[in-house]
Formats: C-alpha cells, sequence, structure tokens
C-alpha cells in the first residue's frame, strides 16, 4: 500500500507553516475546507484560528445565535480521550460568582462529527483575540513592548485564573504565552466584514497529488493559512478586554494524574527533569517565566539539551535541592533586578517566589496575586486597560529588513556580502532585543549603547 508521503508533494507546505498533509490519515485531522458546515449545517466555516498537536481551530459563523465562534476539531484519535472537555464542563459549574472563571476560555456547545478520518470531537468555544505571544512579538520588532499596566493586568488576571482552577482541584499542565489570549466582548458581535478587516483576508493553496490522480477523501482539497491578525485594533475601550486562559488538553486533577506531560523545551517545571512526579504546582512554575517574559520581553531559558537548560535554571534561581545535587554541577548567579520601568519592579518577587526549585516552597497563586495587589493596589485587577498599540506588523518588519538589505546593496559595489550581513544581524537584533551583535559583526553606524542590555537579567 502507498504511503501518503509518496503521493503528495510538499511544496505546498512550503508557503506558509501550517499542519502537515500527512497527520490527514485514518485517526487524524479531519478534512476541512472554507465554507464547510457541521452539526446539520448550524456551524459554517469562514477562517482558520490556528492549529496543534491534538486539533485545528476554526473560525465559524453560528446560525442559532447568530454570532462568531471557534470551533476546535480534535484529531479522532483523541477525540475519546480528550481532558479539555471534561475539565470545561467541570469548571463552568463552579464559574457563578468567581472572579477567576471569568480569565478561563468559554465552552458554547460541543459535538461529534463523523469524516473519513473517524468520528471527531469539536468543542465550540468563544471566538477570542491574538495570543500573549503575538501580540509581544509585534511589539518587540519595532522596539518597543507592552506598558508597565497592561503586563501588570495580565499577570493579575493570569493568576486570578490559576487559583480558580488549583481551588477546583484542577492543574492546567500546559501553561505559557500560546496558552493566553486577549479577548474583547464585542467580538463575536462583529459583521462579516468588520470581522475579516481584524482577521484579515482568508488564504489558501490546493492540495495536489504528485501523479495527478484524485485526491483521498481523507486529504482536505485545500491547506488554509492561519489568521495574522493584522488588523486586531491598536486600542479598545470595550470594558470587557481581559485575558482568556486556553487550551486545556493537558488539563488534569489530582485524582486523574497523567503519567507524563508534553513539555516544550525551555518550558519544563524542574521537578520533571529530576523527579518523576508533578502536581498543579508546575503551573506556578510556568506562570513564573510568563510573567519574565512580560517583564523582560524573553523568556528566561532558551536551551534545547536538559544539561544546558537546568545549568541555566540554576543560573538564575540558585542551588539545586539537596536530593538533586548528585546529577548536577552546582551554579550560582545573582539575580539581576535592574528592571528598566521602575513600575515592574513590584512583579519581580512575584517571579521569585513562583520559580522555585521545590514545588512545596513555591508561592501558590493566590499568595502571587496578593504580592501584585500589595504592589499595585486593587486597580490592577479592574480598572487598567490593556493598550496594544501595534504600529506595525510582522510582515511589515520582514518586509522593512528586507528593503534595508536591498537598499544597502543597490548603494555599494563591492563588500556586498559582509555588509549586507552586518544589516541583517543589526535588524535582528533589534528585532529580539538581545545583544547578539559584536563590534566586529555591525554596520558602522550601528550604536549598541542605544538598547537596553541592561534591562535584561545578567546571564544574557
Amino acid at each position: 500500500m502507498e504511503k501518503i508521503y509518496d503521493l503528495y508533494g510538499t511544496s505546498n507546505l512550503l508557503l506558509f507553516n501550517e499542519e502537515s498533509i500527512l497527520d490527514y490519515e485514518p485517526g487524524g485531522y479531519h478534512p476541512v475546507v472554507l465554507g464547510d458546515t457541521l452539526k446539520n449545517g448550524r456551524y459554517k466555516i469562514y477562517h482558520k484560528l490556528g492549529h496543534g498537536g491534538f486539533s485545528t481551530v476554526w473560525v465559524a459563523r453560528d446560525a442559532v445565535r447568530e454570532q462568531w465562534v471557534a470551533i476546535k476539531i480534535v484529531k479522532a484519535k483523541w477525540s475519546d480521550q480528550f481532558r479539555e472537555l471534561l475539565a470545561l464542563r467541570a469548571l463552568s459549574e463552579h464559574a457563578k460568582g468567581n472572579l477567576g472563571s471569568k480569565y478561563i476560555v468559554q465552552l458554547v456547545d460541543d459535538f461529534r462529527t463523523e469524516g473519513p478520518n473517524g468520528s471527531h470531537l469539536c468543542l465550540v468555544l468563544e471566538l477570542l483575540g491574538p495570543t500573549i505571544n503575538i501580540t509581544v512579538d509585534d511589539y518587540h520588532q519595532v522596539g518597543e513592548r507592552l506598558d508597565a499596566e497592561s503586563i501588570v493586568k495580565i499577570s493579575t488576571q493570569l493568576l486570578e485564573a490559576l487559583t480558580f482552577l488549583h481551588e477546583k482541584g484542577f492543574a492546567h499542565g500546559d501553561l505559557s504565552v500560546r496558552n493566553l489570549a486577549f479577548n474583547s466582548g464585542r467580538l463575536s458581535r462583529l459583521s462579516e466584514k468588520e470581522l475579516f478587516e481584524i482577521l484579515g483576508p482568508s488564504e489558501s493553496e490546493d492540495v495536489t497529488r504528485i501523479d495527478g490522480r484524485a485526491l483521498e477523501e481523507s486529504v482536505p482539497r485545500q491547506l488554509v493559512k492561519s489568521t495574522e491578525w493584522t488588523g486586531w485594533p491598536d486600542e479598545d475601550d470595550d470594558e470587557d478586554e481581559n485575558i482568556r486562559l486556553i487550551d486545556l488538553g493537558e488539563a488534569f486533577t489530582r485524582e486523574n494524574m497523567p503519567a507524563k506531560l508534553a513539555q516544550p523545551e525551555g518550558l519544563q517545571a524542574p521537578e520533571t527533569i529530576f523527579t518523576d512526579k508533578f502536581d498543579s504546582r508546575l503551573d506556578l512554575w510556568r506562570a513564573g517565566l510568563i510573567i519574565y517574559y512580560l517583564t523582560f520581553g524573553v523568556l528566561p531559558f532558551q536551551w534545547f539539551r536538559i544539561d544546558s537548560l537546568v545549568a541555566s535554571m540554576i543560573d538564575l534561581v540558585g542551588e539545586l535541592p539537596k536530593e538533586w545535587q548528585p546529577k548536577w554541577r552546582q551554579l550560582r548567579v545573582v539575580f539581576n533586578e535592574n528592571v528598566d520601568d521602575q513600575e515592574l519592579q513590584g512583579l519581580l518577587p512575584v517571579i521569585k517566589g513562583l520559580m522555585v526549585f521545590s514545588p512545596a516552597d513555591r508561592i501558590s497563586a493566590s499568595d502571587a496575586f496578593a504580592l501584585i495587589k500589595s504592589s499595585y493596589g486593587e486597580s490592577c485587577a479592574e480598572s487598567l486597560n490593556l493598550r496594544l498599540t501595534n504600529p506595525y506588523r510582522r510582515n511589515h518588519m520582514l518586509a522593512y529588513i528586507v528593503e534595508r538589505v536591498a537598499a544597502k546593496k543597490d548603494a555599494t559595489s563591492n563588500n556586498h556580502r559582509e555588509e549586507n550581513t552586518s544589516i541583517v544581524v543589526e535588524e535582528m537584533w533589534r528585532y529580539h532585543g538581545l545583544l547578539i551583535v559584536t563590534k566586529e559583526d555591525s554596520s558602522p553606524d550601528f550604536d549598541p549603547s542605544r538598547y537596553r542590555k541592561d534591562s535584561y537579567p545578567a546571564f544574557y
């Protein structure tokens, strides 16, 4: 029997980074194209929000409620054991009167759809805006960042959401900046024209077989590009604009602990490296990483090798617990508390309290929330407005870099390679906000003193 990768070309995958065609197979993704309908025509697909290892997520119109929603279509092989549905149902029962529940994505509906690859669970969720990492990255590309009030507000709401989860016996299990999304109460009520001005136009590429034969039913006719949120508003007067904790696919309870968790490189909680035991307190470590990212503009750990990752943890946090020390050499580098924005100084004890090696010694989400309130007052959770100024988007910055290189190349006839390389390095240095340029690599007019090296911890 021929394998799918013997039949399908990969050129379409190079146009944009989306899910692999190879995962459209029995037990895999459900094939979807724009204009498809689900649940007897109730939900019509208009755009794509994204994809993950377990599902694809789509923008749809609910014909019954007459509003926009997000539909997560789970791979068939995971649909019978998908923990997110159970978690969202259970949490919704405890939501009434609990402030922290408003910062958890809301389940609107759930159903099954049958397709060529099997039976798929579909979760209908409230339509949310871009995730935190998308917005923060857009700021970094133009040498800016979220204002201090927004950072404090996001941190506060994250901790309130975690407090609610933990008090109800749940752990998120996969907390990251990719699983926190902005929300605007008016998003679901926009007209089609208004919504597409925010999402950007839908784009897709036809999927074809190398041999020219007809596609199997298991494969979509089109590969759809995820939205880039090119029109997300710079500012929004909507009082309901907050954040939502999303993607509870790795959620678990004390009574139903998974054997292991899928943790991206650099985000592992240390207890999952040194022991085979973990609990909801791994969320606290991950919350510390998020607040660190918001405060300093980068994640603290960028390593892919475990030994390098742990060494950098020691640099930042301090000595390992005694029972872990035989496996690793001891290092100690003092936490650099020089935060460029003085309004963010109050977040440092929160980061330090959450990012402690021993889970038993980490402060709780409610204690971390109390620390923020003691530094910033009650207004941090109630009256601060998110300001999402985005003067440029990602594609504009990339175009700018290309234009700089092209202009430099046209202006010089010699040493094209060296000068062009220095321009790209300089611009990418600005993009990431990190000191990665040496004197020899930088262009003649490049002045590193203009940038905030001292606003990052010492090990950078």
